[in-house]
Order: structure tokens, then sequence, then C-alpha cells
């Protein structure tokens, strides 16, 4: 059984709160079944702050009690008679908001409004109205909405600029200081068309269909479980390989196609603990903890995806897909395949013209540039002319299974 993840720092200021909130009496006959802890179990559920599946028990009544109980061994009017569990960051916060309440409450409004991703209920926005917060998004007034919706565009756009600045770290901390706005404006969007005509355009992927082809789902699936389930089945199908596995591994690629701050994927050494790698150096989660294996090795995909990247993420896909058939005859593929490995093993390099004749197509330029992209094949010393394999697992895979390439 999935043993629950330790309690982040933002999870304890939201306990700490209604550990304040409450007097001795309280304190002293709550049980599982207090409303109140039962709703404070509903609302860390439905924080983003850890990948979905959770544990069967995460964050349950009993240990939200068992917490809140701690708390009291902090607690001066207690002294001994209290639990005495306590970790050095229950410590930290107890410290710094025990006596500073209205503070405490703030910074609960900005955490839930950043992460809450779970069921609105009406119990639960009475809860969480304790921090000053509103009960839903239809009372918030229609010039805020105004403001939020400009803001959201602006810092979208300021983050496309700041891709392109030549000083990394200078660009990767606007990235992140607009994708954290983003992020947290991106309820609007259920009340208004925040991302200025981007969903329209997403959605012109939605019916995009053929052989082996994989499906590109609408808005009704989150962006970080889209881009995962995605890549999953692209993945499975054989779309990774050669120099498409080599651009996912480049920040510079992924800037520019996918517009991300890092690399798509980043290759993970099984030697080492996989949480330790998923991180940057400064710390922050980059990457989600789901293995995707591609020829033997391991990866893990950036997690830091918004809701009107979307459009960038499928736009690749569809292009991707697009790409792969090479409109050959399975019988035409096998034999320019077969040619090439024998050709290979004759001379030094291949000339182009004689992959052409081997080619039953009209458009026999595009068919040898599919080659080339997929990184079957490589120019000989740069010569566009001469070409050599360049892939020969990918070669053998393709004789193997040649219907997932025509």
């Amino acid at each position: 059984m999935m043993r629950s993840p330790n309690w982040k720092g933002e999870e304890l200021k939201i306990a700490l709160e209604l550990y304040l909130s409450k007097d001795l009496d309280w304190l002293a006959k709550m049980t599982d079944s207090t409303p109140e802890v039962m709703l404070l179990s509903q609302l860390l559920n439905g924080m983003d702050f850890f990948e979905d599946p959770k544990p069967e028990k995460f964050r349950s009544r009993g240990s939200i009690r068992m917490k809140l109980s701690n708390f009291k061994a902090l607690d001066s009017r207690y002294g001994k008679l209290s639990l005495s569990n306590i970790g050095l960051m229950d410590k930290e916060i107890w410290n710094q908001y025990h006596d500073n309440l209205p503070l405490l409450k703030r910074e609960c409004q900005m955490i839930v409004s950043r992460h809450f991703r779970g069921k609105r209920t009406r119990e639960l926005d009475e809860y969480v109205s304790r921090f000053g917060m509103r009960k839903n998004a239809a009372n918030v007034s229609a010039e805020f909405m105004i403001f939020a919706n400009d803001t959201y565009i602006l810092a979208s756009r300021y983050r496309e600029k700041a891709l392109w600045e030549s000083d990394l770290e200078r660009s990767q901390k606007i990235i992140d200081t607009c994708y954290q706005i983003m992020k947290a404006l991106e309820w609007c969007k259920s009340k208004n068309q925040i991302s200025n005509g981007l969903q329209k355009k997403t959605c012109e992927y939605q019916e995009h269909g053929g052989i082996n082809q994989v499906p590109v789902k609408g808005n009704e699936e989150k962006v970080g479980k889209h881009v995962q389930t995605t890549f999953g089945k692209l993945v499975e199908q054989g779309f990774i390989t050669g120099n498409v596995l080599n651009d996912l591994l480049d920040v510079e690629w992924s800037r520019q196609h996918l517009h991300l701050g890092h690399p798509f994927i980043k290759e993970i050494d099984s030697e080492k603990k996989i949480s330790s790698q998923l991180r940057d150096r400064n710390g922050y989660l980059r990457y989600w903890k789901r293995v995707y294996v591609i020829d033997g090795k391991k990866y893990c995909v950036c997690k830091e995806w918004y809701e009107s990247g979307r459009m960038y993420f499928d736009e690749w896909v569809a292009d991707l897909v697009k790409k792969k058939s090479l409109g050959l005859s399975e019988t035409n593929l096998i034999s320019i395949l077969t040619f090439i490995k024998d050709k290979d093993q004759k001379s030094v390099s291949i000339k182009r013209e004689e992959i052409f004749e081997k080619l039953n197509v009209t458009d026999k330029d595009s068919v040898v540039k599919r080659f080339l992209d997929m990184g079957l094949i490589a120019p000989f010393r740069g010569n566009k002319r001469e070409l050599v394999i360049d892939d020969y697992d990918l070669l053998f895979e393709m004789i193997e299974n040649p219907k997932k390439y025509i």
C-alpha cells in the first residue's frame, strides 16, 4: 500500500489556521467526525501538491486530527499533556504564525486560490470563507474578471517573450513567476474566456484521425493529465524515436515548439533516487515522477503546463502523427529498408539517388526527409547527397514492424 507523503508547508499552514481558530474546548472534544476535520481532509485532498493517484488514506480524518493534536505540544496552554511527535517544519510554521492569525489567513487564501483543484461544495465554500475568500467565482465582480483576464493575457505574453531571453537565469525567473500567476488565474476560465481565443484554436486538433493515430482529447481533461496520457500513447505506438527524442531532451527546442522553460523530458538514472532527479538546482519540482521507458532508457515529463499551453502541445502531436506515415506500401518500405541495410554493409555511404530509385512514390524527397527527421539516416560528413545509417535499432524495428510506418 502506498505511504502518504510528508506534509507540505502549505498544508501545515492550513491545518494550523484551523487549530488557532478554535478554543480549548473544541480542541479537546474534536473527533474524526467533527465537521471541520472532515472538511479539512476534503480540502487537502483537492490540492495539487502531489500527483494522482494519491494513497487510499491520503490526509484522512484521523491523520488530520493527529496533526491538530500535535500542535498542542507547541502550545504553552497544554504543557506536557499533549503529543510530542513534532517535526522541524511544524515548529517553523508554528513559530512564524501562532501569534499572527490574520497573516496566516491571508497565506491560506493564497494557497487555496493557487492550488485547489478539487470539487467545490457548499460546505467547503463555507469552510474556505474563513480565509476571507468568496464562496464562488459568480460572486466576483465583472470589473475583477476583466482585470483577471487582462492580467492572464499579459502574463502569457510576458512569459512568451521571456522564453527567448538570452540570459537563461533571468529568463527562468520570469517564466516561473508568470507560470504561477497564470495557474492562479485559471480558476476564472469557467466564467470568462481568459485564454483570449486560445481554447478555440486548440479544439481544431480534436478530430485528427488516421492509421495508428493518437487521439487528441478536448478540454474536458486537465492539461497536465492530457499531456501525460497522450505522451504515453505516443511512446507505446513508437512515435518517440531518433531525432524526436533528441528534440524533446533539448531546452531550446522545447522553448521554441512547446513554449516550456525546461526540456520536455529528462532522462532518469536508475542508479539514483528518482525524487532527487525531478528538481532543478534551486530545488523546484519540474518533472512528474511517472516514468516512460523509451529504447530501454527511462524518462520523466516536464510538469509545468498551463491551460493555454495545451495548444502548442496538441499542434506538435498533430504534426508528429501526420509526419509518421511515409505513404509507402508495406512491400516497398521493407524493400527500401533492406536495400539501405545491405548497401551499408558494402559501402561507406548511400547515394540519395540510389534511394530514390527504390521508392515507388511521386514525392520521393518527402520520404527521404522523413527518414532524416526520424533519425534513421543522416548526411555523411555534412554532404546531403551522401547518406549513412544513423540509428540501427530503428532500422531493424521498422523492418520488423513496417505497418506502424506505412
